[in-house]
């Protein structure tokens, strides 16, 4: 029997570098340890949008800034929860289940998220 093998293309996990970030159907964006280190552990953030890409932005801001979102402890852990809902709806980010953004990265401060790559998680 011939066997139409598929390789799995996304390698093994760095936990040292991986930024993992998720955004739940309720809005819950799910901001990883190394990514929310490498964000200088902020207490609030402020989201961005580039409409023409549609691309997330996620900058560390004061707790008293305006405009900010404070990044919630849950559980115990090192990750962060930002309550992203409104920010979604205003720039139609609709997801069914939590995905994942496969290419997030920092850059000049800003994780940044681009929705055109979001999988789902299983």
């Amino acid at each position: 029997m011939e066997r139409n093998w598929e390789e799995f293309s996304e390698g093994p996990k760095d936990v040292e570098s991986d930024l993992h970030v998720t955004l739940s159907r309720n809005g819950e964006l799910l901001i990883g340890a190394v990514a929310y280190r490498q964000l200088n552990e902020p207490a609030a953030v402020v989201l961005l949008f580039d409409r023409e890409t549609r691309v997330m932005g996620v900058r560390a801001a004061h707790i008293r800034a305006e405009n900010s979102y404070p990044t919630k402890e849950r559980q115990r852990g090192q990750h962060r929860v930002v309550r992203t809902i409104r920010f979604c709806r205003h720039h139609g980010i609709n997801v069914d289940r939590t995905v994942r953004f496969r290419n997030a990265v920092i850059e000049n401060g800003v994780l940044v998220l681009d929705t055109n790559a979001m999988v789902n998680l299983s």
